[in-house]
């Protein structure tokens, strides 16, 4: 199914007040490429938190940390075990499938796990599903809720550690960005790209924040250097969020006296009480 985005900027069309909507974005788009030059050409400090990567760039100076070791990939597999096993049990493919993973847990056995918290209870727990559900020819409500009651606080430890292994790589390798440019907290902006897995993009968000809010004037706010790249897929994306927030930042300062004013869907806040009204009256 191909349905595809309408341009609205000529909209009202055929009236003089289409032609001053197309003239504002004409203008604003002309600020974008401005402040695409800034980033660009190294005014701007940018540290994209990215794959297993932190990135960052100013101007042609661009450094890449890696972040994530294997422990913190193997850990969070770990947490994906039983979510996998649960999905087989519900939806399998054929019958032989949920024997063909009970298989694959044996051999997984032989791995080491001596710096993986749980692992072997966890897999303890999806061989024993996976065994129920050949027995049964099908998945069990109460032998699934049982399973998930067992292994919640095991996959808690293991993204408690997954989140230590981030806090400890991610935090030195910020400080030594930090060392090592001339921006200051004014003109340096973080983005965590958006990747398949949105549970995940908290964490950095939030490391992101302190480290930001740590080391910069406590005028500044936070909230304003810090964001998340919804469906980013690199640096470019990156580039036209920051990009963004800067011309939005021009007309806030203008027109609200804030510079994280269009910092979020200022149609959507006023909205607020006539949507309350309208659900009155329906009612």
């Amino acid at each position: 199914m191909t349905i595809e985005m309408e341009d609205t900027e000529h909209q009202p069309s055929g009236l003089e007040l289409g032609k001053w909507n197309q003239w504002f974005h004409h203008k604003f788009r002309q600020r974008l490429d401005w402040h695409r030059q800034r980033i660009t050409g190294g005014e701007i400090l940018l540290i994209v938190r990215m794959d297993s990567r932190l990135i960052s760039c100013q101007g042609e100076k661009i450094a890449s940390y890696e972040i994530n070791s294997s422990t913190y990939h193997s850990l969070k597999a770990i947490s994906h075990l039983p979510l996998a096993c649960c999905l087989s049990a519900l939806f399998p493919d054929s019958p032989q499938e949920w024997h063909e993973l009970e298989q694959s847990l044996v051999e997984l056995k032989q791995m080491d796990s001596h710096h993986l918290p749980g692992f072997e209870s966890v897999m303890s727990q999806c061989r024993l599903l996976l065994q129920q559900c050949q027995a049964r020819q099908g998945a069990v409500y109460q032998d699934l809720k049982e399973m998930a009651q067992r292994v919640r606080p095991l996959i808690a430890g293991a993204l408690q550690q997954a989140a230590e292994d981030e806090i400890n790589q991610l935090v030195p390798a910020l400080d030594e960005i930090a060392g090592q440019t001339s921006a200051d907290r004014a003109h340096t902006f973080m983005v965590v790209m958006g990747g398949h897995q949105p549970r995940y993009r908290e964490l950095s968000k939030l490391i992101f924040r302190r480290w930001f809010e740590e080391n910069a004037h406590p005028l500044l706010n936070f909230h304003h250097h810090v964001h998340f790249c919804e469906g980013g897929q690199g640096i470019d994306d990156a580039v036209e969020l920051v990009a963004r927030v800067l011309a939005n930042q021009e007309l806030s300062e203008a027109f609200l006296q804030s510079a994280v004013g269009l910092d979020q869907d200022v149609l959507g806040i006023v909205a607020k009480r006539t949507i309350d009204n309208y659900w009155l009256r329906r009612e």
